[in-house]
């Protein structure tokens, strides 16, 4: 059984390139950033059409993780989907001053 993982700031960089090497080792993966519809579409659209052409078990998730409310229902989908979530890597860059 496959690990399910959640990578955010799945958008670029770090965050795309753990979200696309978890997947191509064939873990469950939600890739999750900020604005799916919006600002980050084309990333949301190439991330999605890439696991198609490979089969990778990868969906893109709308996730602020600095709302409490997006962040658990992010979860929730993920546990409603797969069952549970066995990895969690924030790759957000959030600090706090």
């Amino acid at each position: 059984m496959a690990q399910v993982i959640l990578v955010t700031g799945s958008n670029s960089g770090f965050g795309r390139a753990i979200a696309e090497m978890t997947a191509r080792e064939q873990y469950t993966v939600s890739a999750s950033m900020r604005d799916v519809a919006g600002k980050n579409a084309p990333a949301a659209h190439d991330l999605r059409s890439w696991a198609e052409r490979e089969r990778l078990d990868l969906r893109v998730l709308d996730l602020d993780v600095t709302d409490e409310a997006a962040v658990e229902k992010a979860v929730a989908e993920i546990l409603d989907a797969a069952g549970r979530l066995d990895i969690v890597v924030n790759n957000a860059g959030i600090s706090f001053v």
